[in-house]
């Protein structure tokens, strides 16, 4: 074996350590049930409705709400897997489907640098490199329907280049993307600009017309099959307010990360170098108009770095295909010894984080106990409101809210496709009897102010009068209803 064979494989396992290494990380996550974001809850609301009754357009009319601006596919996905493990009640099934599609997305990046390149290596830093992007290492391990969103994303950009065949592989794949996440659909505008710009005009009209052939078809399905909730649901609760500010700040913290930096310098460079050959890739042309993209629809109130995933799936690729081999031109053996000092670089601190999170792993919430035996002698229909970070727990004690999403319910009241009338009335003559938050009822006011609050105002401005503090741990504060002496006299 040469010198030559033996940096390569060296650089290989390098880079395999890492992706082990990231792996582990992301698995140790979907067990720190201490470690959660505000959607998950909702979401596995959702999961557990649709699992009791059958789904209905009066979820969004009637309390008890069940709200939603999804498509119902991570709903089907996470439901399978908690028939599959029995785990009722808990963040975890969701959080598995989330990192399986994660981990998709990867392999599917692998193989697309792989076929690119003709490089192993290559192939595995590229998904090394989406694995440990700021998206990923921030939304992956969580619940959210983003990644199975970007599983079909992925596949659609790793076929779109192979002729007629491939670009039917690639509408089905977004047409079936839209409905985990209906943006998922947007992918295709990276893949019809490649086509034009490479004067493909009659397979770009087709593959436009074929996808939006399939959409409205799949989405006429499910519409019936769901009584009209879900494609409502899409086209109602995504109806968000708008600011440029959050879109701008997003993009800037994805753009200064190690992914956004190298694939704008890549795809800059490709620009300036070979205009045409900058056209042609599907990857650096890709990259930039995803992330414009991206940088739009992230202008959304409640829109996080997860609106990311996509310029990062490319970015790799971009930084694979399209930058890499350039550096392999200049000398081979020192581009695979810089591989396996970036492999370095990039193990410890994942390392570091599975040291520290492998200590608190679980199933179930801390809070779980305190909120069932406060709840133990309640019937199962009483009247309670839970924020997003306590769902999972208010389920896990054998009780529904009265809403599902809260921040969901904030935007269709603040839209005025709700009316917060019905919960108010309830809060005022104590048929909403408990409120187990999250944080304590001030910082829920305060937020207001800021424009970041998950109830609505006219929600919160009641809750003071009618609700008093009984229980508070950290991270945990329960409310019970002061009694039906105050109701009478409100009334």
């Amino acid at each position: 074996m040469n010198n030559g064979n033996r940096i390569r494989i060296a650089a290989c396992l390098a880079i395999g350590l890492v992706l082990l290494a990231a792996t582990a990380l992301e698995i140790c996550l979907v067990f720190n049930p201490a470690r959660r974001t505000y959607g998950e809850g909702p979401i596995l609301a959702m999961c557990e409705k649709m699992q009791a009754q059958s789904v209905s357009a009066a979820w969004m009319r009637e309390l008890p709400y069940g709200l939603s601006c999804y498509g119902p596919a991570y709903y089907w996905a996470t439901n399978q897997v908690i028939r599959l493990t029995g785990w009722q009640h808990s963040l975890v099934p969701g959080r598995i489907v989330a990192l399986a599609a994660g981990l998709g997305i990867a392999t599917v990046i692998a193989f697309t640098a792989y076929r690119g390149t003709r490089r192993v290596e290559i192939g595995l830093l590229a998904a090394a490199t989406f694995l440990l992007s700021l998206p990923a290492v921030e939304w992956l391990p969580f619940a959210r329907v983003d990644t199975l969103a970007m599983l079909f994303v992925a596949t659609a950009f790793s076929v779109a280049s192979g002729g007629r065949r491939g670009l039917v592989v690639a509408a089905v794949s977004l047409a079936l993307g839209s409905l985990a996440k209906p943006t998922a659909s947007l992918a295709a505008l990276p893949i019809l600009a490649h086509l034009l710009a490479t004067r493909r005009y009659r397979e770009a009209a087709c593959f436009t017309g074929g996808l939006a052939v399939l959409g409205m078809l799949i989405w006429f399905i499910i519409d019936r099959l769901s009584g009209g909730f879900f494609l409502r649901a899409v086209l109602v609760g995504n109806a968000n307010p708008m600011t440029i500010w959050r879109g701008y700040s997003l993009g800037y913290q994805f753009l200064t990360s190690p992914v956004g930096t190298g694939a704008a310098f890549v795809a800059a460079w490709l620009l300036i170098s070979s205009p045409q050959r900058f056209l042609e890739s599907l990857y650096s042309l890709g990259f930039l108009l995803s992330l414009l993209l991206a940088a739009v629809l992230s202008c959304k109130r409640g829109a996080e770095i997860n609106y990311f995933l996509e310029p990062a799936i490319l970015g790799s690729l971009a930084i694979a295909v399209d930058g890499i081999p350039r550096l392999y031109e200049l000398n081979v053996r020192r581009a695979q010894v810089a591989m396996i000092c970036l492999s370095c670089l990039m193990i410890v601190p994942t390392l570091r984080e599975i040291k520290t999170v492998r200590r608190s792993l679980s199933l179930t919430s801390r809070w779980s106990e305190s909120v069932r035996l406060r709840l133990a002698d309640e019937p199962a229909d009483v009247g309670l409101l839970a924020d997003g970070k306590m769902m999972d727990v208010v389920l896990a004690s054998g009780h529904e809210s009265q809403v599902s999403d809260p921040y969901l319910y904030t935007m269709l009241v603040g839209s005025g496709a709700l009316h917060p009338a019905p919960v108010v009335e309830r809060m005022r003559d104590g048929r909403i009897k408990w409120l187990v938050f999250h944080r304590h009822l001030a910082h829920h006011q305060n937020a207001v102010e800021t424009d970041t609050h998950s109830w609505p105002p006219e929600v919160l401005a009641e809750l003071p009068r009618y609700y008093e503090l009984v229980e508070e741990q950290a991270g945990l504060y329960i409310y019970r209803h002061r009694g039906a002496e105050l109701a009478s006299a409100a009334r």
